[in-house]
């Protein structure tokens, strides 16, 4: 069973997650994460700057950044992460890291600082 994952859309939302958070620095992305407002749900939102790149290198981002999120949070069953809010932010580095690398250090990230159970 999957896990279901809402979306960040609204400016509001990315305004009040990174107000009231907890930022980890990894070498492809910088993630906010704080409690969700509604426990039970997980929050994801993706954003990437012009210092990222152009409009295909950004788009580019946001697509890898969601696969390291589907392939960590919705595919593995025993991760745990209900009520959490996290935004990604790409940083330079997001395009030409190697995707197992990301998603390594995006799980090691949660499991270390969220305490979640594998």
């Amino acid at each position: 069973m999957s896990v279901k994952v809402e979306r960040l859309k609204k400016r509001r939302e990315f305004l009040t997650l990174g107000n009231n958070c907890v930022r980890h620095v990894l070498p492809a992305m910088i993630v906010l994460i704080d409690n969700a407002p509604e426990p039970g749900k997980v929050r994801v939102g993706f954003t990437a700057s012009k210092k990222v790149g152009n409009a295909v290198v950004r788009a580019k981002a946001k697509r890898r950044m969601r696969a390291v999120v589907d392939q960590v949070i919705r595919l593995d069953d025993g991760f745990k992460t209900d009520g959490l809010s996290m935004n990604l932010i790409g940083r330079a580095y997001v395009t030409n890291r190697s995707f197992d690398k990301m998603v390594r250090e995006f799980k090691t990230l949660l499991e270390k600082e969220v305490q979640c159970a594998i």
